[in-house]
C-alpha cells in the first residue's frame, strides 16, 4: 500500500496502546474502492491504527476507520484511537 497521505491528530481518548498528546497518522486518499479515507477538520473520528514496519501509524477504511456520528460511544476493538483532527 502507497501511503500518499498523512494526518495529524489530537488524541481526545485511547482504548489500547500508546497514550499520546497527538498523533500523525499514514494513508491513502480515498479515491473509490481503494480503501483510502478521508479526514476533514473539526470532526472525530475512531481510528484504528497500526505501527508498520518504519514505526508509522497507518490505518484504512477496510481497518474499520469511521467519522463519529450523534451520541454513539465507540468501544468495538483493540488498537482503536477516538481521535479529532487537528491538521492537515
Amino acid at each position: 500500500m502507497t501511503l500518499s497521505r498523512k494526518t495529524e491528530f489530537v488524541i481526545l481518548s485511547v482504548l489500547k496502546g500508546e497514550k499520546l498528546e497527538k498523533i500523525t497518522i499514514f494513508h491513502t486518499e480515498d479515491t473509490g474502492g481503494n480503501c483510502g479515507v478521508s479526514f476533514y477538520q473539526g470532526a472525530r473520528y475512531l481510528v484504528f491504527a497500526y505501527k508498520d514496519d518504519e514505526g508509522r501509524f497507518v490505518t484504512s477504511f477496510c481497518s474499520g476507520t469511521r467519522q463519529e456520528v450523534g451520541p454513539y460511544k465507540w468501544s468495538l476493538l483493540d488498537y482503536s484511537l477516538t481521535i479529532r483532527k487537528n491538521s492537515e
